[in-house]
């Protein structure tokens, strides 16, 4: 018998199409990965278009209604003829000056926030961000004789904005004292908790929140609602903001029990 042939295995040849075949499944799997993250991004802006176009043609209904009421009464002032009915009227204008101030506010801030990504978010002291908005309202507070608890301790800061959510504070607690059930003190509970790696925000009181509900909860387009026009124009606002930063709001409402708004960041 001859002597056994050496066969030469190639392990260099067979180690590069290994790592081929690794590299191509690698491309493969960001290839997907890539794909679904550019799905979930194309439906987010998808989302956050609707809500914009049907927030601007609220807006324009607020603005042309604005400015309607102002011609007509401008026009009702020069014809007055009794001192008394200029000052009503006079006293109009001014409810109609404060309602268009309002609502370029609201232009401007949701220009700055629509500036803003996830990316630029800070820590934010929840009591501090409470304790400034309830400073700006403490007349309102004092008026109303609402009792406010808070606790903060399971999570005191939360990655957001401060300008921001004492607006979210502020917004939310007057709705809470202005929308009374009955003959109810207003009462409000505030505290942060942790669910499943997310802070949460909730505020629970005894209001009326049915039209706080349509307005903030879940994918709700449309801004028609029992809410006056100028603070339905607000809560619209809030919402596109507080989503502009990644968080997102809540509403139960229960005529008997009273209200729950969870933000969640």
């Amino acid at each position: 018998m001859g002597a056994p042939k050496l066969i030469k295995m190639n392990f260099l040849s067979t180690k590069r199409r290994s790592q081929t075949a690794q590299n191509q499944q690698l491309k493969a799997d960001l290839s997907q990965g890539h794909d679904k993250h550019l799905s979930q991004e194309l439906a987010k802006i998808s989302k956050r278009n609707e809500q914009l176009v049907a927030f601007s043609e609220h807006i324009s209904r607020q603005i042309r209604s604005t400015t309607g009421n102002l011609a007509l009464t401008v026009e009702f002032l020069e014809q007055a003829t009794s001192p008394q009915e200029r000052n009503e009227l006079l006293g109009q204008l001014s409810d109609i000056s404060k309602s268009m101030s309002e609502t370029v506010t609201q232009l401007n801030q949701m220009v700055h926030f629509s500036r803003l990504n996830e990316d630029q978010r800070e820590n934010v002291a929840l009591g501090r961000a409470l304790s400034r908005c309830l400073v700006k309202i403490n007349d309102l507070i004092q008026e109303s004789e609402v009792e406010i608890f808070s606790d903060f301790s399971e999570v005191p800061e939360v990655a957001f904005n401060a300008q921001l959510l004492e607006s979210f504070f502020e917004i939310i607690i007057k709705h809470s004292i202005v929308h009374p059930v009955g003959d109810r003190q207003p009462t409000i509970d505030i505290f942060s908790y942790q669910e499943q790696e997310q802070a949460v925000l909730l505020i629970k009181d005894n209001s009326e929140g049915h039209g706080l509900a349509q307005l903030l909860d879940s994918d709700t387009k449309d801004f028609n609602s029992e809410i006056e026009e100028s603070h339905a124009l607000t809560l619209a606002g809030l919402k596109l903001q507080v989503e502009q930063l990644g968080g997102q709001i809540s509403v139960k409402a229960n005529a008997k029990v009273g209200t729950s708004i969870r933000l969640k960041f």
